[in-house]
């Protein structure tokens, strides 16, 4: 059923130079990701995105992001790899983080085997997605031989079960809603409800932020994660991290995958793309 919502709202597959299914090992058992090239690859090295997708944790997988990913290897002239990491509640906190962080240094390690520039490496995500990119940036943080060039964070949920205004103001009605949230996180942590405040599970709360490389925080006006990106990039910005953040105020939650139906969305998601290639091909 998610696959097929996700078909209808972005449309079509668009045409792209290549797309891999590809496995990456990690301590926990082989973990499945999509390579996407995009069309206009001429087999040189290309700067990488390394993507989360969206869906509280619980749900979603490369199939439902595919076009997603599609989108952002030609409008950003990357190779983009689809993790599909593990789900709760089977495989509850932190498997998803494990594995996201698995496979970014595998991806770092072994960028040439990808066709992958080792130096212009993004890690991007939203929703859940963006949270486990912010996450993985900060467990890469002190490896200086294979250093991140970017993050890029769309809708991110930065602290789970947070209280903000936009939480309040858009707690129903949005497209995201509170219960739904509340019940991804109840998942997600299982019994260990008390780790909401551990930063594998919430970035904004880490301690310290410095360090941490360019980022691209993306947040939509009517979305209730909205407060909580604008101050995980303010958070960015206050610790001397080179920080962009851009609220599309007339748009909803996850308009990252509504490009198909609505005018806006389409608009704001040539805009990701746009200033996601400015950050890695001038990196």
């Amino acid at each position: 059923m998610a696959r097929g919502l996700y078909k209808m709202l972005d449309g079509e597959p668009v045409a792209i130079g290549a797309v891999n299914t590809i496995l990456i090992a990690s301590a926990d058992g082989a973990i499945p990701a999509r390579l996407y090239s995009p069309i206009s690859d001429d087999g040189a090295s290309l700067p990488g995105i390394i993507y989360y997708h969206g869906g509280g944790f619980v749900f979603g997988d490369a199939d439902c992001y595919d076009n997603v990913c599609r989108r952002l290897a030609n409008g950003a002239g990357c190779r983009v790899i689809s993790v599909d990491y593990r789900l709760a509640p089977e495989h509850p906190f932190p498997a998803a983080c494990n594995d996201a962080i698995a496979v970014a240094r595998d991806i770092l390690s072994n960028a040439r085997r990808y066709g992958v520039d080792p130096a212009r490496i993004a890690v991007a995500g939203d929703s859940a997605g963006g949270n486990l990119a912010a996450v993985t940036a900060q467990a890469q943080r002190g490896d200086s031989r294979h250093p991140l060039a970017l993050q890029i964070l769309i809708n991110p949920t930065t602290q789970l079960c947070a209280n903000t205004p936009s939480m309040a103001a858009f707690a129903e009605g949005r497209f995201l809603e509170r219960d739904d949230m509340d019940w991804c996180v109840s998942h997600y942590l299982g019994q260990a409800k008390h780790l909401t405040h551990d930063p594998r599970a919430s970035p904004l709360l880490a301690t310290d932020l410095a360090g941490l490389p360019r980022a691209l925080v993306f947040t939509a006006g009517h979305d209730p994660l909205r407060d909580e990106g604008a101050l995980y990039a303010e958070r960015l910005k206050d610790a001397g991290v080179e920080t962009t953040c851009v609220c599309f105020e007339n748009l909803i939650h996850n308009f990252i995958v509504l490009g198909a139906v609505s005018p806006a969305a389409h608009a704001a998601i040539e805009r990701v793309h746009a200033l996601v290639k400015d950050a890695l091909h001038d990196a």
